[in-house]
């Protein structure tokens, strides 16, 4: 009898549902995989890109307010030392600590060397999430990571051997919102999970509706005595000739090159005995599925906390093109509290240097990032115009003179200073 074989496409069923996959693509060992496919959508990759390049502000150590000259010193050169950082510089050793935006987890080796009498930074090396076998914990303290062998294709040489395990002291684990069901952090990306996995399913029904509406599915007619032979007698010739034009309508519905040879007999009433043509595409009624895609998106934004981005981008009158102060003071937020986790952990770093310039950790130095964003001209002006109504602090020169240097604007001998000069005494002499 004549084999054939049907493929038939179930992107959603009970025993495959959004929920049911998400219990095992989330899975410790089997969630930085998951991520690194979700960053292949545009939307989760250029919210996360947006973020990351809002995040990635220099640091500095200020010293201890009651520090010694040698601790000041030490601070100096570690900063210094932070800046020159080989071969992975500060901008890419930044970008290797903010992995823990998408991941949940950043993992970095740091090393020191000695310059000019003291141990300071030499370079934070990141360890690949997908290349950790083990993580030995006591008490809650990494004691030490048990490394596999490195996956590559042979493109990338690396001359140095790869460590089998590295000392916990040595290892920075920056994790963003660890808790007891997420003990390596929580990755911004997995409450992103579910909505990501609608959206391709979409995306899978959209190109298979595609495809099916510009190649159109097959019609094979055939007498019914061709059809019983093909099914009963299959080395008949009658079967022959139904398997031919099976597998040449196959070929016509992938769009490869095929031909088709059919008798020329027809019935008494001049009918075609067989015919093969494409069924046109039906348009779909009832369910829009680049309205379905287009929510994905809007709950793609919101779940990464980048809901600014999605400002304007429909219909629904959520928001206005312009950026609103609110929000842009809860990302900003946001931002510092991401930037707060990255300096709790460095400060293991700091105490690490401290003893091996045999300091105590009794005043340890802070961990400072530059400001995320400075206030624009109105915001600063309406600022003070609260603070002088208020009474807390009254019109000086010191004040004028800060206030200029605060707006970059001339402080003295300029034009400006003549007019407001000549305007004040026209004022003082009409009053008086």
């Amino acid at each position: 009898m004549t084999k054939y074989s049907k493929q038939y496409s179930y992107p959603i069923e009970i025993h495959n549902s959004i929920q049911q996959m998400g219990k095992e693509d989330l899975r410790i060992e089997n969630q930085f995989k998951t991520y690194r496919q979700m960053l292949e959508d545009s939307v989760i990759s250029g919210s996360v890109s947006f973020i990351k390049s809002v995040l990635n502000r220099p640091f500095y150590l200020k010293p201890h307010i009651r520090s010694t000259k040698k601790e000041r010193e030490v601070v100096e050169a570690l900063n210094k030392s932070l800046k020159n950082l080989e071969p992975y510089n500060f901008n890419r050793t930044m970008n290797n600590i903010l992995t823990l935006v998408e991941y949940g987890t950043s993992l970095q080796e740091v090393t020191f060397e000695r310059k000019n009498g003291y141990q300071v930074f030499k370079t934070l090396s990141p360890i690949s999430l997908q290349s950790v076998n083990k993580y030995v914990y006591d008490r809650g303290e990494l004691k030490k990571l048990i490394l596999n062998a490195p996956e590559n294709d042979g493109m990338i040489q690396n001359v140095a051997k790869a460590p089998k395990e590295v000392d916990g002291s040595k290892v920075l684990a920056f994790q963003f919102q660890a808790d007891p069901d997420n003990p390596l952090g929580k990755s911004l990306l997995r409450g992103c999970y579910s909505t990501w996995k609608e959206k391709t399913t979409y995306r899978e029904l959209g190109l298979v509706g595609a495809s099916k509406s510009l190649a159109g599915v097959m019609k094979v007619e055939v007498p019914s005595e061709y059809l019983n032979s093909y099914f009963s007698d299959p080395s008949s010739d009658q079967a022959l000739l139904v398997d031919n034009l099976i597998k040449q309508s196959e070929l016509m519905g992938q769009g490869r090159s095929s031909f088709v040879c059919l008798p020329s007999d027809t019935t008494e009433g001049n009918a075609k005995l067989f015919d093969v043509q494409p069924i046109k595409g039906v348009d779909r009624q009832g369910f829009e599925i680049e309205a379905s895609i287009n929510r994905c998106n809007r709950e793609l934004f919101q779940c990464l906390q980048a809901s600014v981005l999605s400002l304007g981008q429909d219909d629904s009158g959520s928001g206005s093109y312009g950026l609103s102060s609110t929000k842009n003071v809860l990302l900003e937020n946001f931002l510092r509290g991401v930037h707060s986790t990255i300096a709790s952990e460095f400060m293991k770093a700091i105490k690490l240097a401290f003893q091996l310039n045999g300091l105590t950790d009794e005043r340890l130095p802070e961990v400072e990032f530059e400001d995320i964003s400075e206030p624009s001209f109105e915001e600063f002006v309406e600022g003070m115009k609260a603070v002088g109504m208020s009474g807390l602090i009254e019109p000086t020169g010191e004040l004028d003179r800060w206030i200029k240097e605060r707006i970059n604007a001339p402080t003295q001998g300029g034009v400006g200073d003549s007019i407001s000069q000549r305007l004040r005494e026209e004022y003082n002499d009409d009053t008086t």
